[in-house]
């Protein structure tokens, strides 16, 4: 009797969050979670993202690429996807809707000054077009 056990594909999770308010279309996502029911084969996964089927970039990765930014360039519902490979060639996915109501980021740079009580002082506050 011949017994062929196949490799399963990977295990695919991700988290999705607003990275903070005052950037409302930039995510962390995390893949870290995704694994191999192969053991050990978690070592050997190769993560790829997707935005609206276009692979895409993250911003700020850890080595494997399993967790990053990424800024979302104008409102409205993207489709975000992970692809998990594994050593044997195996892939699953997984897929989020993220819902982005504004682009509007603003940065606030402040400089330590001494005023005198009673007089302005300049805050400068910078958004991208």
């Amino acid at each position: 009797m011949e017994v062929n056990i196949d490799s399963l594909p990977p295990i695919v999770e991700f988290t999705s969050e607003i990275v903070s308010s005052a950037t409302p279309n930039m995510y962390l996502f995390d893949g870290t979670n995704s694994f191999d029911p192969d053991y050990p084969d978690n070592q050997r996964l190769r993560f790829e993202w997707f935005v609206d089927d276009a692979p895409i970039q993250l911003l700020e990765t850890n080595e494997k690429n399993s967790r990053g930014k990424y800024i979302f360039p104008a409102k409205g519902t993207y489709r975000v996807t992970l692809r998990v490979t594994d050593a044997d060639g195996k892939s699953q996915n997984t897929k989020k809707n993220i819902k982005i109501n504004s682009i509007l980021s603003l940065k606030l740079t402040l400089r330590p000054e001494v005023v005198k009580r009673g007089t302005s002082t300049l805050l400068v506050v910078t958004a991208p077009p």
